[in-house]
C-alpha cells in the first residue's frame, strides 16, 4: 500500500433504515453538517438500464446506513441489467419492510438537491444518472465531490486504478465487501434486488462509509497539489453535465443500419466468391493458419513469411499490407475483413445496444481512465466510429 489513512473501526455503526422517522433523524444530521457521502444500489452496472433498490449514505466514519427501497422483488423479474423491470404491482410470498419508494425518494430529494449539503460519492456520475431516471421528474445530484475524480487527478500515473475497492486498499489497507459476496457469482448469481436488506447493509453501507473515508484523505490533499483548478473547473463541474448526456442518450436509426447490414453482407458474399476464385480453392477466410497456408505455401507471396509464436503464418493487416501489390487477392482479403470489421462492430452491434425504453443509445463516458485527461466512452465506443474510408462514413449517417 502507499501512504494509509486511519484504520476502519472493527466495530462500524451500520443502521437498516426502514422506517420514515428514521430517515428523517439520518437527513436531520447530514443538514447539519453541509455533507453526507451517498451510493446507490441498483440491478445493473449500465446505468441506462439499472433499477434504484437502495440507497446507502454516510455522515462520519463508520456511521453509515443503508435505505432499501426495491428489495423484494420476484427473482425472475429482477435479472441483472434487465431494462425497466416494473416494480409496481410485483406480488412476493415474502413482503419486505421499507419505506415506500415514493415516500423515500421526496426526502432524499430534498437533501440530494439542497445546494448547501455537499453530497459526496465514488464515480458519482452513475449514481446521478440513475437518479436522473428513478422518479418522476428525476432527482438532480449536486454539488457533489467525487472520490474517483479526486484520486485521478490527484494520482494518476501514481495508482494502478482508481475503483473504490482499489483505493480502499492502497490508503486505508483495508479490504472491501465483494458484490459477488452478497449475489453469488456467475449463473448462481442474482439481482441486488432479491437480497434481504439485512444481508445487503454492511455491503451497501460500507461502499458509502469507506468513500467517505477516502473523501477526508483526498480531499485535503487538493489545495497543496497544483492540480486544485483542474478538479474544481473541469471535472468536477463535468460530473453533472456527463450524466445528463448519458441519460439523454444519442438518436441512431435503424433503418439505416439494416440497409447498410444487407449491403455489407452481400460485398462480403461478392469478395469471398472472388477471393475463392483466385485462390483457386474454397477455404475459411476467417482462418489465419487457413489462409496462411493459401498465401504462403501454396501461393508462394513472401520468400520469407513471418510466423506467430504458435508457429503457423501470420495474415496480420500489417503483414498484408505489404503484400498489398503483389497479388490481387491481397486487396480482396483486406476489404473482406474492412467490410465484416465495419459488420460485425457497429453495423450489427449497434442495434442491440438501443435502449429498448428510450429507443436511443445510451454510451458511458469515462471521466477518470485515459492518462491524458480526454474523455472515453464504452458500450459502445461513440468517439471511434469510422471515417477513414467511404465504407466507414457510412456508419455516422445513421447517427442523428
Amino acid at each position: 500500500t502507499g501512504q494509509t489513512g486511519p484504520a476502519v473501526p472493527v466495530e462500524a455503526r451500520y443502521q437498516l433504515i426502514t422506517e420514515v422517522a428514521d430517515l428523517h433523524a439520518f437527513l436531520a444530521i447530514a443538514r447539519k453538517q453541509g455533507f453526507v457521502a451517498v451510493d446507490t444500489e441498483t440491478t445493473s452496472l449500465n446505468a441506462a438500464a439499472a433499477d434504484l433498490v437502495g440507497v446507502a449514505m454516510a455522515l462520519a466514519p463508520g456511521h453509515a446506513c443503508y435505505v432499501p427501497l426495491r428489495h423484494g422483488v420476484a427473482q425472475n423479474l429482477a435479472v441483472s441489467g434487465q431494462t425497466g423491470l416494473d416494480f409496481e404491482g410485483v406480488q412476493d410470498a415474502t413482503p419486505v419492510k421499507q419505506i415506500p419508494f415514493d415516500d423515500a425518494i421526496a426526502l432524499l430529494r430534498d437533501v440530494f438537491e439542497d445546494p448547501a449539503i455537499l453530497k459526496i460519492g465514488h464515480n458519482l456520475k452513475y449514481d446521478s444518472h440513475v437518479l436522473l431516471r428513478s422518479a418522476n421528474g428525476g432527482v438532480k445530484l449536486h454539488p457533489v465531490d467525487d472520490t474517483m475524480c479526486l484520486s485521478y487527478v490527484l494520482d494518476t500515473g501514481v495508482v494502478n486504478r482508481h475503483s473504490m475497492d482499489y483505493l480502499a486498499d492502497h490508503w486505508l489497507d483495508y479490504q472491501t465487501i465483494k458484490y459477488e459476496d452478497v449475489c453469488g457469482k456467475g449463473a448462481k448469481q442474482v439481482s441486488f434486488a432479491t437480497i434481504a436488506p439485512a444481508a445487503a447493509l454492511d455491503y451497501a453501507a460500507e461502499d458509502a462509509d469507506i468513500t467517505l473515508r477516502l473523501w477526508q484523505i483526498l480531499k485535503p490533499r487538493l489545495a497543496g497539489s497544483g492540480v486544485a483548478s483542474v478538479y474544481e473547473r473541469l471535472e468536477r463541474p463535468l460530473i453533472p453535465v456527463l450524466a445528463h448526456m448519458e441519460s439523454r442518450g444519442i438518436i441512431v436509426e435503424q433503418s439505416i443500419l439494416a440497409r447498410m447490414s444487407n449491403d455489407f453482407a452481400s460485398r462480403m458474399a461478392n469478395y469471398q466468391s472472388e477471393i475463392h476464385t483466385l485462390a483457386g480453392e474454397e477455404f475459411n477466410i476467417a482462418s489465419p493458419k487457413q489462409m496462411g497456408t493459401i498465401l504462403f505455401e501454396k501461393m508462394k507471396l513472401s520468400k520469407k513469411p513471418k510466423k506467430t509464436k504458435s508457429g503457423q503464418f501470420s495474415t496480420s493487416e500489417e503483414i498484408l499490407l505489404k503484400l498489398r501489390d503483389s497479388h490481387p487477392i491481397i486487396v480482396e482479403i483486406l476489404n473482406f475483413r474492412s467490410v465484416k470489421k465495419l459488420l460485425s462492430t457497429y453495423v450489427d452491434a449497434l442495434p442491440e445496444l438501443v435502449n429498448s425504453t428510450t429507443q436511443r443509445i445510451h454510451t458511458t463516458f469515462n471521466q477518470s481512465v485515459a492518462a491524458t485527461g480526454r474523455l472515453s466512452s464504452v458500450n459502445p465506443n461513440l468517439q471511434n466510429i469510422p471515417i477513414r474510408t467511404k465504407k466507414g462514413m457510412k456508419v455516422r449517417e445513421a447517427f442523428i
